[in-house]
């Protein structure tokens, strides 16, 4: 990363300053005994500004108001079924707004959001539902006979006794668990991976404040998976981040990706592996180029798609990043250098992340200075939740 690359990107650091500034402050003082959790960030948001838009779905809004309403009795109604602080919630749904509104219910109560894999069926199902030790299961009507003693997500709001906020949301510790997301289990049976309030808050702070750095006004979209932490964490995070928009899309298709990114009028998405490469590969279409979108987040735009996708879709800013859901460290192209994921202060041989192919370095980095014990940076706290060469999302052909 040379110095000009810094300069360039002055002006638009200047207008986003507040905003970083914020960022820092959260990944300096956030502390994991802290009183601090999602629940309360959507809570306070939703507070702040009731009628603001917080989840869009195929056009239709539900404003922060509304929404927090809704998650509050779906709150009351897991409660109701014995979920406490520390319980699981096990949720088995394919993208819609009862979906993420379920798993904000849990965190408010202080228990965990499992987002089981729906389309996992047989042994490997039953593995997983087994490792959630869930206090209630929760499931939408596509899946509920695949999971018969769950409780029906569609009316699960109604079942609740109050709108009010719960209680508990108040007291949740920033260290406890706040989502379990299952691993794809190519290497045998999957694994449930933890994401506490602390590195979901850290991530909000570093990839959604520093890097993303959505505004009040803003709508990103994302048809990635729920139980997906692109989605859950990365995208949910940025969104919270600005008390902005988030639009969700049912899921990933190629032909339509532009025409439902119009549709919701989004001015940002969340991309994930070869989600960029699918949609290059589509021919063609004016809807390509009558969005509003300025800034892209997400992993996985290899370095030889980056000019062609940029250039031929209009992407003002590409905020790649690089992490991993069991590691301490991570990278965010916070200065909108093509082909990078940003660049960290540390004395070893690999000292600036570049988007690479799989066949180079794990770390995905330039070589730079020679190697020297130690590194100079004090440990990343923004730690976002997903591996550097992720699992594309399927395209569908329709």
């Amino acid at each position: 990363m040379r110095i000009t690359d810094v300069l360039r990107a002055v002006p638009s650091l200047t207008i986003d300053m507040p905003i970083m500034l914020r960022g820092a402050v959260g990944l300096l003082t956030l502390k994991p005994t802290a009183t601090a959790s999602i629940g309360l960030v959507f809570q306070q948001a939703a507070a702040a500004h009731p009628d603001r838009p917080f989840l869009r779905f195929e056009g239709v809004d539900l404003s922060y108001g509304e929404a927090n309403k809704r998650v509050n009795r779906m709150a009351s109604a897991l409660a109701q079924r014995g979920v406490k602080p520390g319980a699981t919630v096990g949720i088995m749904a394919a993208n819609a707004p009862n979906t993420l509104l379920a798993a904000l219910a849990a965190v408010k109560l202080g228990a965990a959001a499992g987002m089981l894999n729906h389309n996992q069926r047989g042994e490997v199902l039953d593995h997983s539902v087994r490792l959630l030790g869930a206090a209630a299961l929760v499931a939408d009507a596509d899946h509920r006979d695949l999971l018969p003693d769950a409780l029906d997500l569609d009316t699960l709001a109604d079942r609740g006794s109050t709108d009010a906020d719960p209680a508990t949301c108040a007291s949740v510790q920033a260290k406890s668990t706040a989502f379990l997301i299952f691993t794809s289990g190519t290497t045998g049976l999957p694994k449930a991976s933890a994401m506490s309030h602390f590195r979901w808050l850290k991530s909000m702070s570093g990839l959604g404040r520093l890097g993303v750095r959505l505004r009040g006004d803003d709508t990103l979209y994302c048809c990635l998976p729920l139980y997906h932490n692109n989605a859950l964490t990365v995208s949910l995070s940025s969104v919270l981040a600005a008390g902005a928009t988030f639009a969700l899309g049912r899921s990933f298709s190629a032909s339509r990706f532009w025409d439902d990114v119009v549709l919701n009028k989004a001015t940002a998405f969340c991309y994930i592996g070869e989600l960029c490469r699918y949609l290059l590969n589509q021919p063609e279409r004016p809807a390509e180029r009558q969005h509003a979108v300025r800034v892209v987040v997400g992993n996985g735009l290899r370095p030889e798609l980056w000019d062609d996708f940029t250039q031929r879709f209009g992407i003002k800013r590409v905020a790649e990043f690089y992490g991993a859901s069991e590691c301490n460290l991570a990278f965010i192209n916070a200065l909108n250098v093509p082909r990078t994921a940003g660049r960290a202060r540390c004395r070893t041989p690999w000292s600036s992340t570049r988007a690479t192919p799989p066949s180079a370095p794990a770390a995905g980095c330039a070589r730079s200075r020679p190697a020297r014990s130690g590194c100079s940076s004090p440990r990343s706290p923004t730690a976002p939740p997903s591996t550097a060469t992720p699992t594309p999302p399927r395209p569908r052909r329709s």
